[in-house]
């Protein structure tokens, strides 16, 4: 049934693209942690946005797999996922011939 909807969403959507204009794209992101959400495995929740061109790319919200005693470890685990990730997207940008700026990873600490 899932699958059906997702076929149904595609051959819908067929005349709709993005589209990413200019010589250079903006990459930041921002990450956030929930510190111990989780009470029964004392594991706390991070996540975060990444946006191309002002276009959010993509997006994780998920509890994080290590148990830790500091929130201070627990930002820096998200914020090592987060910054994974951006250099993931800058690499498949520059095999598109797509120049970025330099990315930011917004966090709250």
């Amino acid at each position: 049934m899932v699958v059906k909807c997702i076929f149904r969403y595609l051959r819908g959507t067929t005349n709709q693209a993005l589209f990413f204009c200019g010589s250079n794209i903006a990459l930041y992101g921002y990450v956030d942690v929930d510190m111990v959400v989780d009470k029964d495995n004392k594991m706390s929740t991070s996540g975060y946005v990444l946006i191309v061109g002002g276009i959010n790319s993509s997006w994780v919200s998920k509890l994080q797999i290590i148990v830790l005693l500091s929130t201070t470890k627990v930002d820096y685990v998200a914020s090592t996922q987060a910054s994974k990730e951006i250099i993931w997207l800058q690499r498949f940008m520059d095999k598109f011939g797509m120049k970025q700026e330099m990315a930011m990873l917004y966090s709250d600490n």
